[in-house]
């Protein structure tokens, strides 16, 4: 299904590549523009030129733990509406995301609709 709304950019930051990409797909068939890190360094480098109001972020990198990058991010950038989607979270990874402003925390494997749909209300909010 192919949401009509023009959809603001959604940066994904995850190591597994072959995951995040064909995430990215998924996304972009819905109507959602994508940007794709590896890694933190390269996150933090999309936030700064793209300007993105969304982001997808995994617990696990190798640079910086998602945690502290979740922290960062709300704390220069708090606009940013931010869901956790990770294969490794314990519960007081969701109660210290949950805190710190992340908007839910996702288990990996995703329902694509479930993720389309929290992306959908947090871009309302951006708007």
């Amino acid at each position: 299904m192919r949401c009509d709304l023009q959809h603001k950019t959604v940066l994904l930051v995850d190591d597994e590549q072959r995951f995040v990409d064909n995430l990215a797909r998924r996304l972009n068939l819905r109507g959602f523009n994508t940007l794709v890190a590896y890694d933190c360094r390269s996150a933090i480098k999309s936030i700064h030129q793209h300007a993105p109001g969304l982001m997808v972020l995994d617990l696990r990198l190798p640079d910086i733990d998602g945690v502290e990058l979740l922290r960062r991010i709300k704390d220069k950038h708090p606009h940013i509406q931010v869901i956790i989607l990770t294969g490794h979270g314990t519960r007081e990874d969701y109660q210290e995301c949950l805190a710190l402003g992340a908007r839910a925390f996702l288990h990996k494997p995703v329902d694509i609709s479930e993720l389309t749909e929290l992306l959908s209300e947090a871009e309302r909010i951006t708007a």
